[in-house]
């Protein structure tokens, strides 16, 4: 089991179980994985309204450690913000260049 820092871990944690290359999370589902440990602190409000909340640099975005240390990262162009985003499997030069 992945030992949790941030409230956005859950996040990490759940996409390092699938097994397929791309998964779709709705926000009710990634605020239900974050409430678990945080019930008075779902996604923020800038979660729903900017992309850039979701962007894959952890060096600006924080959060964005709990996908990128597990090897996903997110795919906007296939995301609806708001509604779902979509994770893809990051290569390993996507995530070298995710840590630089």
């Amino acid at each position: 089991m992945i030992e949790l820092a941030s409230k956005y871990d859950c996040i990490g944690e759940y996409l390092a179980k699938v097994k397929k290359d791309k998964a779709t999370l709705f926000y009710s589902e990634m605020n239900n994985l974050i409430q678990r440990l945080s019930p008075e602190k779902p996604l923020p409000p800038s979660a729903y309204k900017f992309e850039n909340w979701w962007g894959n640099d952890q060096k600006s975005h924080t959060q964005s450690r709990s996908w990128l240390s597990v090897g996903w990262k997110t795919d906007m162009s296939r995301s609806e913000l708001g509604k779902f985003i979509v994770f893809v499997r990051a290569t390993a030069n996507t995530r070298r260049n995710s840590y630089e």
